[in-house]
């Protein structure tokens, strides 16, 4: 209803990654800004907050040094920064770390190799049915398994996972 009269549309929440519609908005406001100097973006983080708030301040410094500054919660919910590539759990340096340089196996080699598995489950859709599997870069339900190998009897690791 409000687009027939151009209402103002308030926007907020924490970003997680650069690709969510509010990171999406925020980017489109801040270059309509450098065109024409008519403020669009407000952006408010914990330094802010803190400068009013000096227990708030207090508590996320703690956090800050719990968590360390490039984690990526304190990164989204405290600096408002989204997290560039998805935000996943591992960084792509740890991920290369872990890949594995053999062939995908189709089948387990042996009934007593160990395996283990996780899956990350996909996030709500924010798109029409029609649409999921066109939207470019959409989250999907991901199952990786892997087989853990000893290097030798005392149970020490070889090479902690090998990827298929």
């Amino acid at each position: 209803m409000g687009s027939s009269t151009n209402v103002t549309t308030v926007l907020y929440g924490r970003p997680w990654d650069d690709s969510t519609l509010l990171e999406e908005i925020k980017q489109s406001n801040l270059e309509l800004e450098r065109k024409d100097s008519v403020r669009r973006h407000f952006r408010y983080d914990w330094q802010e907050i803190a400068r009013h708030n000096p227990e708030y301040g207090t508590f996320v410094e703690s956090e800050r040094q719990r968590l360390g500054e490039n984690h990526p919660l304190f990164k989204t919910q405290y600096a408002l920064l989204p997290v560039h590539g998805g935000g996943g759990f591992l960084s792509k340096l740890q991920l290369s770390q872990i890949q594995g340089q053999h062939t995908r196996l189709r089948r387990r080699q042996y009934i007593s190799n160990i395996y283990i598995a996780g899956i990350d489950l996909a996030g709500e859709s924010e798109v029409t049915e029609d649409q999921i599997l066109t939207r470019p870069g959409r989250d999907a339900t991901v199952m990786t398994i892997a087989e853990i190998i000893p290097s030798d009897r005392s149970g020490s690791l070889r090479n902690p996972l090998s990827m298929w």
